[in-house]
């Protein structure tokens, strides 16, 4: 830092730009390498000195990350992979903060690393060839992945966050230091087995995804000799009394052993039941009865535990009593299900539920083990969304304005479909998408583009500004348009919405209008006559100018 900031807290271009370019020189694996103000605009490059045009990272998601890491004390970031716009490759921004001597954050230096580097170091790595290893960050984003699967978009592997069980395990348990956790990968299958390690001064885990099949494989492939010499001889000793009677008694301690393991599998179950947040109950699938119910059901319905568990679904769930039954012998065969109903609670207010119940053994008896959810908020959400989207569709197909609103690229987001019918769509959908030139003919096209750019670059609406227009037949016509920017939270233009109206017959209205006064004007100064006008109603006299001069005067 000392040698790149000076005594007075400002950056030495010139000799900074030395530094970069001799970094670079020596780390031929890293590009782009550049120096950074803290709001994003970039300085210098080690390809680009100071004093050209360089854009700024201020808008770019990574960047903006990096912000928020520095923020909770983070000096360095390994950000998160994205498509470099000059070598058209995945790669991986590293950054680092430069401070004053006082510690403060004066400028960042930035450097990219191609992803297919790090991959090159997995490859010699001594794991089986069905397993993956990689990096990944807290947020789910991979940094490096080996092997990258076939087929498989680059896009889906670094351009969106992982879902699997390892990143909700981390979630879930605040990001330990090492562990292992086993279920679906988002990118391999369904049973993986996750060996993973934290980083110590990154925000990043690194793991060893490794199928199940194969663990059992080589587990078996182990213990399969062992195995077959046991049952030899046990076969060999089952004639013998005392290894008949050590056996025996070693099978009674297990069976203690497994005892224990029962009792303590029940209370732990029994604890997870009784104190859930969620709404659960137990239910005998012969009758309908409620066998258990926890408070969280309680609660929802209304009635104390002890009179709910003596109550029946029959009475609870809205749907005739041999439909219920029915679907409870589903989830009897099924083992597990999902369904929708509506409950009725102890005050007759009727409820919408989500339900997830499944197939339970208990002490040699099936049960129907039920979590349910309420969602009558979400379907009355839903059906005013449901709602207010008909009557916004409703509103496009029918108007005779042409109504249309644009993403910040300059693309339809939806329009009415007046404006559909005159740019030969059979279906405002099928503009959407679409630009200017795409729809227009390029001369009208070119218009609408140009009056468009300060709308997006900052935010100045248009109000009735006359254009024209041509129609699917190629029919000149004109409209008059006002078009407002769309702004996000932060005030960043994100689209514009614009309403233009068909004036050409107003306009050809004012064209023969003008025609004719010019007629009059010129029949005016024609005609030998005198000619005076008196209207009555707003009391105003009229004298052309031959009548002034048949009388004398000057005019007027």
């Amino acid at each position: 830092s000392h040698e790149v900031i000076g005594t007075d807290d400002q950056i030495d271009i010139d000799h900074a730009f030395t530094l970069v370019k001799r970094f670079s020189e020596s780390h031929l694996e890293l590009f782009d390498i550049s120096i950074i103000r803290d709001d994003g605009q970039i300085l210098f490059a080690a390809t680009a000195p100071s004093g050209q045009t360089l854009p700024t990272f201020a808008l770019e998601p990574s960047f903006q990350k990096f912000h928020n890491e520095i923020q909770e004390g983070q000096p360095a970031s390994i950000g998160q992979p994205y498509v470099c716009p000059v070598h058209n490759q995945w790669t991986i921004p590293l950054r680092y903060v430069i401070c004053n001597k006082e510690g403060k954050q004066k400028y960042i230096i930035s450097a990219n690393l191609p992803i297919g580097i790090l991959q090159s170091y997995w490859k010699e790595a001594p794991f089986t060839k069905k397993a993956a290893l990689g990096l990944m960050r807290d947020d789910g984003f991979l940094v490096s992945r080996y092997p990258v699967p076939d087929k498989l978009e680059m896009e889906k592997i670094y351009g969106i966050p992982r879902t699997g069980a390892l990143i909700t395990y981390l979630r879930q348990q605040k990001f330990p230091i090492n562990g292992y956790v086993e279920g679906p990968s988002g990118l391999d299958g369904p049973d993986y087995f996750n060996s993973f390690h934290r980083l110590e001064h990154f925000p990043i885990t690194f793991f060893i995804a490794m199928p199940m099949s194969e663990i059992r494989t080589g587990w078996w492939n182990k213990v399969k000799v062992p195995y077959t010499l046991t049952v030899v001889l046990m076969i060999g000793g089952f004639f013998v009394y005392r290894q008949t009677l050590r056996r025996e008694r070693t099978r009674e301690v297990e069976r203690m052993e497994a005892s224990e393991v029962i009792r303590e599998s029940e209370d732990r179950f029994r604890n997870m039941f009784e104190r859930n947040a969620a709404i659960m109950l137990m239910i005998d699938p012969t009758t309908g009865n409620i066998i258990q119910a926890n408070k969280a059901a309680a609660d929802f319905y209304g009635w104390p535990i002890e009179e709910l568990s003596k109550l029946s679904m029959l009475q609870i769930n809205t749907l005739a009593p041999e439909s219920v039954m029915n679907e409870m012998n589903k989830t009897l065969s099924s083992g597990s299900l999902h369904f929708v109903f509506q409950h009725r609670r102890s005050d007759n207010s009727i409820r919408d539920v989500d339900v997830y119940s499944s197939n339970i053994e208990v002490r040699g008896k099936n049960f129907l083990y039920s979590i349910i959810h309420d969602i009558t908020e979400k379907k009355q959400v839903e059906e005013k969304l449901n709602e207010l989207n008909r009557d916004f569709i409703s509103f496009l197909e029918n108007t005779r304005n042409f109504v249309y609103s644009k993403d910040e690229h300059g693309r339809y987001r939806f329009c009415s479909q007046s404006l559909a019918n005159i740019t030969g769509h059979a279906s405002w959908r099928d503009m959407i998408g679409k630009n200017n030139l795409e729809v227009f003919p390029e001369d009208t096209a070119r218009i609408y583009y140009e009056e468009e750019i300060p709308v997006f670059r900052e935010g100045i609406p248009i109000l009735n500004k006359e254009n024209p227009y041509y129609d699917a037949l190629g029919t000149k016509g004109w409209v008059s348009t006002s078009k407002w920017p769309l702004l996000n939270h932060e005030g960043k233009v994100i689209g514009l919405f614009g309403i233009s109206r068909d004036i050409t017959e107003i306009k050809r209205i004012q064209d023969n209008l003008r025609k004719s006064e010019q007629r009059l004007a010129l029949v005016m100064q024609a005609i030998p006559d005198a000619i005076w006008d008196w209207d009555l109603l707003e009391n105003t006299l009229y004298y052309s100018p031959r009548w002034w001069q048949m009388l004398g005067y000057r005019e007027n």
